[in-house]
């Protein structure tokens, strides 16, 4: 029952190419790039220090590459202009879901959701 109104929504949407921005070391550079690995040429990039002072600032070249002249940086900033924003913090290890997990656990929650809601609205009709 559930599977036509599926079929004919999945069957009109285009697809959407979401990604997000990554800062990387690559030997004495850092790499601003999105997750497809390409770069995020001119990206603004900030360097901070202890209590958030400012140490640098400036752009990314076109490769997406700084080559930082500061090297004692509590964190690295990284925008875009377009929305997208990295931070990097400096011996950080990030353990994230990936991507594929995450959207299945997602459509997993919602299709749990509906199943529970047809279940719920079935019973009621048997019980009147």
């Amino acid at each position: 029952m559930l599977l036509v109104p599926a079929l004919l929504l999945f069957s009109f949407v285009s697809p959407v190419s979401a990604h997000r921005m990554l800062i990387t070391e690559d030997g004495e550079y850092l790499r601003i790039i999105y997750d497809n690995n390409a770069p995020a040429s001119n990206a603004t990039v900030v360097l901070l220090g202890e209590g958030d002072r400012v140490l640098w600032e400036g752009n990314a070249d076109q490769d997406g590459r700084i080559k930082p002249a500061i090297k004692q940086f509590t964190r690295i900033e990284a925008s875009d202009g377009l929305g997208h924003r990295a931070v990097y913090i400096q011996g950080e290890v990030r353990r994230e879901i990936p991507r594929p997990l995450a959207a299945a656990i997602g459509v997993s929650f919602f299709l749990f959701i509906a199943s529970l809601g047809n279940y719920i609205t079935k019973n009621k009709s048997l019980t009147n």
